[in-house]
């Protein structure tokens, strides 16, 4: 069921952007659900599609690369096509902000981003670069969690740069993403280590979440009620939805293809009505302009669903070929002497 999740958090993500509600950013705790389900995910995927091996590490990097790089190049030729045709926005042309929206990598600690919800691209990438030895090596991830959650700490109570370090740059979020590599390690550890850890730290959050309560300056900086909510809504939503079974998984597999569509393409949507607004063409009120751009976004994420499920289908069937082509080239004289008689 995590697909209909994913596509619930891409909407919130969506919704957050129409700033109707300026007072809590639905936009931020999605991400943080995001990042924890991606931690989930990638590490059973690591660990069924790749082996848990070491040697197929540059595999599992070609496979992410192909599912995340085609859909989002083709948003910034949207949105890049949207700017230029309509005079509307702003395009990025000096080389570091051309190196950065072209490679993902460093989005989330560049200012200048054509598709600006791209920024957490660049921590998932970031993270799935150290995924494999994450998996492989399961004592760097439980050491590396209390050091990035202290990150996060010192960043919600000010310490240092909350914006950058509490929610954007890497050391300071790599535990969201490690603690949804967590949950799935519950699924086959019968020491119950990860069970008492995962508690642990939904614990320590609680309490970080009580103790902001109390200090008005720290609670009010961007995006740490939020992303404290966000962990606790994520742990919830994984521990349920993590192991739930459907009979009938179509819907819940077309919802999930939707959301990183919905996700990359509503920037030009909202960039469309926003245009359409200031030229006086709209005349909605606030609430009536947010529905209409949630269902545009929707309508607007299909074609661009389609074309990457039959880029994906198409992908697959390559690999297919060329692993069964690589396997008759290493099968021995003998055994193809056997087949063909």
């Amino acid at each position: 069921m995590l697909g209909g999740l994913r596509f619930v958090l891409a909407m919130a993500v969506v919704f957050s952007h129409t700033g109707l509600t300026p007072d809590f950013h639905f936009g931020s705790m999605a991400v943080v659900v995001f990042f924890m389900i991606a931690g989930y995910v990638m590490t059973y995927s690591f660990r069924v599609n790749f082996s848990n091996d070491m040697s197929n590490i540059l595999r599992f990097y070609r496979d992410r690369f192909f599912r995340i790089y085609p859909l989002y190049a083709l948003s910034l030729v949207i949105i890049a096509g949207f700017c230029v045709s309509v005079g509307y926005g702003k395009l990025y042309l000096d080389p570091w902000s051309m190196f950065a929206n072209l490679t993902i990598f460093p989005l989330n600690i560049h200012s200048n981003i054509l598709n600006p919800p791209a920024w957490s691209l660049g921590s998932e990438v970031q993270f799935y670069t150290l995924l494999p030895f994450l998996v492989r090596f399961p004592k760097f991830k439980y050491l590396l969690l209390p050091f990035s959650y202290a990150i996060f700490a010192l960043a919600t109570f000010e310490k240092i740069n909350p914006l950058r370090w509490g929610y954007k740059l890497l050391p300071g979020t790599l535990f969201v993403f490690i603690l949804g590599s967590i949950i799935c390690d519950m699924r086959t550890d019968v020491t119950r280590r990860s069970r008492n850890i995962v508690g642990l730290v939904v614990g320590v959050v609680t309490v970080h979440l009580a103790a902001l309560s109390f200090f008005d300056k720290p609670i009010s900086q961007p995006y740490a009620f939020e992303s404290l909510i966000g962990l606790i809504v994520g742990t919830g939503c994984l521990l349920v939805l993590g192991e739930a079974k459907l009979k009938d998984r179509r819907l819940d597999n077309l919802l999930g293809k939707m959301s990183y569509p919905i996700f990359l393409s509503h920037v030009a949507v909202l960039y469309f009505f926003d245009y359409l607004h200031e030229r006086g063409y709209l005349l909605l009120t606030s609430r009536g302009l947010v529905a209409v751009e949630l269902t545009v976004s929707i309508v607007a994420s299909v074609p661009l669903m389609l074309l990457d499920d039959r880029f994906q289908i198409h992908r697959k069937r390559v690999q297919v070929r060329s692993v069964s082509r690589r396997e008759a080239a290493t099968e021995s004289p003998a055994i193809t002497a056997e087949r063909i008689a």
